[in-house]
Order: C-alpha cells, then structure tokens, then sequence
C-alpha cells in the first residue's frame, strides 16, 4: 500500500478510514496536514456523506471504552 504524502491525500484518507468503520483516525501534526484533515471530515459531515450518526457511534464506543479501563467515570 502506498502511503498517502500530500496533505489532502492524508485527509482523504482519513475519511475513506472513518467510511470504513474507524472510530479513531490519527492524524499528523504537521499544521497543513492537520488541518486539511480537520477541513475535509468537516467537509464530509456537512455535506452528509460522513452522517452525525456515525459520528455519535463512535464517540460511544470511545467513551465505553473509556469507562471500562477506568480512564474516565460518568456521573
């Protein structure tokens, strides 16, 4: 597999990844990268092709995990 290089390929990539069933997608650091990611997920849920449902699945699943490691507590 080739690895993405380009800032909109890495964001790209991270919403075929979140497509794909990701609840976490890690990002690179570099503030161009980053910040396409943060544009072309932003994107992908404006325009529907990522729902909010999605999204809210996965934070479930994050905080569940969360939880059942001690990490965090919920009222």
């Amino acid at each position: 597999m080739r690895m993405a290089r380009t800032a909109q390929a890495i964001a790209d990539a991270s919403v075929r990844a979140i497509l794909a069933g990701n609840d976490i997608v890690e990002c690179p650091i570099e503030p161009d990268r980053l910040a396409a990611v943060v544009a072309t997920v932003t994107t992908a849920v404006q325009s529907r092709r990522i729902s909010q449902d999605r999204l809210r699945q996965s934070l479930r699943r994050i905080i569940a995990l969360k939880v059942r490691m001690g990490l965090i507590s919920l009222p």
